[in-house]
């Protein structure tokens, strides 16, 4: 991963801290977006998840029916940033422990390292969100492996739009998108470019698999 993603994901996460960019979006949004019920936030959640497979299921089902190995290896792409990028996540929100933003009590500097709380009241699994980095992953593979300039709007428009709905009904802290944009972008250019090169062979090995980042 990119040594400046990296340093953006952590240096914009103290600065929005800092200047209280957290704590100001955290407020707007509980004034402005009512939170839901339960079963309206669970479906908000799992449609943030469902969006970034999207492109990649229709262009497998394209690649596998009209025998594309191109399509084929572009839909494995996204799906291993997709799957690479989930699991890193979740290690290092295990890690950082940062509380839900729509709990009044939780403050934005708030972190317990090293510390899980299952109290569904206190869950600690926030930075980086995980719906934006692999809604980031899913876009950046795909932009990277196709070069195309409309999949690179496209997949990037959804990707921005999961990272927004985190925001706007509160499931994550401001800087928990960035973070998880940068990862997510990171991730998935590195994946998607190692698919391009294997894809581009002119006669690739018929064992060949595609590569594992």
């Amino acid at each position: 991963m990119n040594v400046g993603l990296a340093a953006l994901a952590v240096l914009g996460t103290v600065l929005f801290i800092r200047t209280g960019i957290d704590e100001r979006a955290r407020a707007f949004f509980l004034e402005h977006v009512p939170l839901g019920t339960t079963t309206e936030r669970f479906l908000h959640l799992q449609l943030g998840m469902l969006w970034p497979l999207v492109p990649a299921l229709w262009t497998f089902r394209k690649g596998f029916y009209g025998r594309d190995r191109r399509r084929i290896a572009a839909a494995c792409a996204t799906l291993q940033a997709i799957i690479v990028t989930a699991v890193i996540t979740m290690t290092i929100k295990m890690l950082t422990g940062r509380p839900l933003p729509h709990v009044p009590e939780n403050a934005a500097d708030e972190f317990h390292f090293f510390e899980l709380a299952t109290n569904r009241q206190f869950v600690r699994l926030m930075w980086p969100s995980g719906h934006t980095s692999e809604a980031f992953a899913a876009a950046a593979a795909m932009s990277v492996y196709y070069r195309v300039r409309w999949i690179t709007v496209a997949t990037h428009l959804i990707a921005v739009l999961v990272g927004f709905e985190m925001l706007a009904f509160n499931f994550h802290w401001t800087s928990d998108v960035l973070a998880g944009a940068c990862l997510g972008h990171g991730l998935g250019r590195i994946i998607g470019n190692e698919f391009h090169e294997w894809a581009s062979r002119e006669e690739p090995p018929r064992e060949a698999l595609p590569p594992v980042a």
